[in-house]
């Protein structure tokens, strides 16, 4: 039995053409959605008072080109630094709700991005083949 993937190289070039024109938009929908997802692994421990801190937290895209991609998640209440910095006891959430998520985020890096490449990945090559596997 014999298992192959038959591509000439012109669907070789094009493949790789393809990704490398989009590229920099796959790695920014993942960082996109990394961000997205640690905002919703934070708001479970941000404490919630008034519900001002936890609704004021953005994700940004920071990059300032096509090139250059990056995104940010912040915290636009006024008092989101006073209250991730004090060890305080909270009816709801925890002080450092951002930075505590955003070391398991970190710790949990090559998995999470497996999960994000890869499938993006095979489907900007199997979509430059004409969706052809």
């Amino acid at each position: 039995m014999k298992i192959g993937i038959d591509m000439d190289a012109v669907s070789m070039l094009s493949s790789l053409d393809y990704l490398q024109q989009n590229f920099a938009a796959i790695v920014q929908a993942t960082l996109d959605d990394g961000a997205r997802d640690l905002k919703r692994q934070a708001a479970l421990i941000t404490p919630i008072d008034t519900g001002e801190l936890v609704t004021s937290a953005v994700v940004r895209r920071t990059g300032k080109s096509s090139s250059n991609v990056s995104a940010s998640l912040s915290y636009e209440a006024p008092h989101a630094f006073w209250v991730h910095e004090r060890n305080l006891r909270y009816r709801h959430g925890s002080w450092h709700y951002l930075s505590d998520p955003t070391k398991d985020y970190q710790a949990q890096a090559a998995q999470r991005l497996r999960r994000y490449y890869i499938p993006r990945l095979s489907f900007a090559f199997s979509r430059s083949r004409g969706g052809r596997r």
